[in-house]
């Protein structure tokens, strides 16, 4: 294998929060064997300026202005196909990496692992505590005399690209991409890496801190074209697991179908997207057991659906 140039490669995809990407680079605190790569997603220039946006006069930084507005799955992709480190980490521009961040990511670099987690610290807009459920940071804390069913959710349930370190050889070799959708992007490739790691390893190390905005996408009322997007991501990973004997669901699936039921001329639209229509064995199959698996009621297994925690 050819040395790297860098040893890590910082993706952050951005689109119309200048102020607060200019503090999520700040916390990156750039060594010289850090690569970071800011790829703006065709921002407005009402609310940007572009002369003076963050990181662009800065040559430790390779800013990339993407104007195809195809959304932040599309500027991560973009994002992979520039980096030189020999790990790969994914920030969302509106939050920001912990005090030492460095330290952490040098400390626990020299592994064999192809993914290494950490715990983020979830936090309101004014960086109060934020005090919902937060998936990762539950992860870590439960269930440490089930280690079979632990890494069950890392590899498959918890779809966050970052707060984790990704090898990039290893990303490259499996031609692990974002989907680029409007919604959901991250999910595709993160259970995809998970399923093609030899080795994940996790540590009850903060690292990242995760802003839970009122304004987010993932907050907002999805339209038709989110709606749609979500059911083809949804699906394509359904089929995927299931064509590699991986039992795979989630609440957030079955919510989301449900919606979509309900709205038949919806539901009909998404039959007719090639992938949907064709993964509907999978769904059927995965939700017979969601079904029976939310019976059991006990533990992890009834909130996320994982058949090793029950």
């Amino acid at each position: 294998m050819m040395d790297k140039k860098y040893r890590f490669t910082v993706i952050i995809p951005h689109r119309n929060c200048p102020d607060l990407l200019a503090r999520c680079i700040e916390s990156v605190g750039l060594e010289s064997d850090v690569q970071l790569i800011i790829v703006d997603d065709n921002s407005s220039g009402d609310i940007v300026d572009f002369d003076a946006f963050p990181g662009r006069n800065d040559p430790r930084i390779d800013v990339i202005f993407d104007k195809s507005g195809k959304g932040a799955g599309h500027a991560r992709n973009i994002g992979l196909a520039h980096a030189e480190g020999e790990w790969v980490i994914f920030a969302d521009a509106d939050d920001f990496f912990t005090e030492g961040m460095y330290a952490t990511i040098d400390r626990h670099s020299h592994t064999g692992a192809d993914i290494v987690c950490f715990k983020p610290i979830d936090l309101n807009e004014d960086l109060s505590v934020h005090e919902g459920p937060a998936k990762i940071p539950y992860y870590l804390s439960h269930f440490e005399d089930k280690p079979e069913a632990r890494e069950y959710m890392f590899r498959y349930m918890a779809s966050e690209p970052w707060c984790k370190m990704y090898r990039t050889e290893f990303i490259k070799k499996h031609s692990i991409a974002f989907d680029e959708t409007s919604v959901a992007n991250d999910w595709g490739f993160s259970a995809r890496a998970g399923y093609h790691a030899e080795k994940i390893e996790w540590h009850d190390v903060p690292f990242y801190c995760y802003i839970h905005r009122a304004s987010s996408l993932c907050n907002s009322r999805p339209g038709e074209k989110q709606m749609l997007d979500r059911a083809w991501v949804y699906a394509s990973l359904c089929s995927f697991m299931h064509e590699r004997g991986v039992i795979w669901s989630d609440d957030a699936l079955y919510r989301h179908l449900y919606s979509m039921i309900m709205s038949p001329g919806l539901f009909m639209k998404a039959l007719r997207q090639t992938s949907f229509y064709k993964s509907i064995p999978a769904l059927a199959w995965s939700t017979v057991w969601w079904r029976l698996s939310r019976r059991r009621k006990m533990g992890l297994g009834y909130y996320f659906n994982c058949p090793l925690c029950r």
